[in-house]
């Protein structure tokens, strides 16, 4: 479970509660009912409720998961809700110090410093836990934005021939500017295993994410984390090679 996900959806959820809470506190019990703040408040609460049921289960408090669900259909109080909801947040918290605690110390893949073009793209989507829409959203930012912004042109054919013309090792024409790698000797053999790479890599890119995920793919939390990195590569790549025309 990604934990720090998981504590802010439960403190996005006590923001409703709170939303709520202030609409009981100046309004007429016999009112709540025709109050659109508070009935918005509350079908807000029930459209997030399945996420708080399942961070309660990962962290072995499902009771406090039922009270939350009473607290909405009334059988308690908004505080008894806001209260729940603390308790998860300290439970989460605790299993945050424990996973840190017996965690490899490998190192860790930090999204928030992924390549501006994916990241942004993605990060609203991912933090509300709609990773394979993440993806396609940082895909389209490259392929159907950035990279025709930065060459100069679009390909009918689509994203994996755009990249191919991109980085192809045939000179530039009037038509197709090149990307190239300005530090390497041109002609030399560094220097086309790296535009040969750069152009095989983001044909995986476009074909084995972009196309994969446009077409209802729907990748795990990890693989979705594997494919927005694998996205940043290519992006750095793109972003810091030089345009060349003829």
């Amino acid at each position: 479970m990604n934990n720090e996900l998981a504590i802010r959806q439960l403190r996005e959820f006590i923001s409703y509660v709170n939303d709520a809470q202030s609409v009981v506190q100046q309004v007429p019990a016999f009112e709540l009912r025709n109050s659109v703040a508070y009935q918005s408040a509350l079908l807000e609460m029930r459209r997030r409720l399945s996420v708080v049921e399942a961070i309660a289960k990962a962290v072995g408090d499902e009771d406090s998961a039922v009270r939350v669900k009473n607290g909405i259909d009334g059988s308690s109080g908004l505080d008894v809700v806001e209260g729940a909801c603390q308790v998860l947040i300290g439970r989460v918290e605790k299993q945050a110090l424990v996973d840190d605690i017996v965690r490899p110390s490998g190192p860790q893949l930090a999204a928030a410093q992924l390549h501006p073009w994916v990241w942004n793209a993605a990060v609203d989507l991912w933090d509300h836990g709609h990773f394979s829409e993440a993806v396609r959203a940082a895909s389209s930012a490259i392929f159907d934005r950035h990279l025709p912004a930065k060459v100069g042109y679009e390909s009918p054919q689509g994203a994996a021939d755009l990249i191919t013309k991109a980085f192809s090792l045939n000179p530039p024409s009037s038509s197709e500017a090149r990307l190239r790698f300005t530090d390497l000797a041109e002609g030399t053999q560094d220097w086309k295993s790296a535009h040969e790479g750069a152009m095989n890599f983001g044909k995986g890119c476009a074909k084995g994410i972009r196309n994969v995920t446009t077409h209802g793919a729907t990748p795990s939390e990890q693989e979705a984390l594997e494919a927005l990195a694998s996205l940043s590569l290519l992006a750095r790549w793109i972003d810091e090679a030089g345009v060349v025309t003829p």
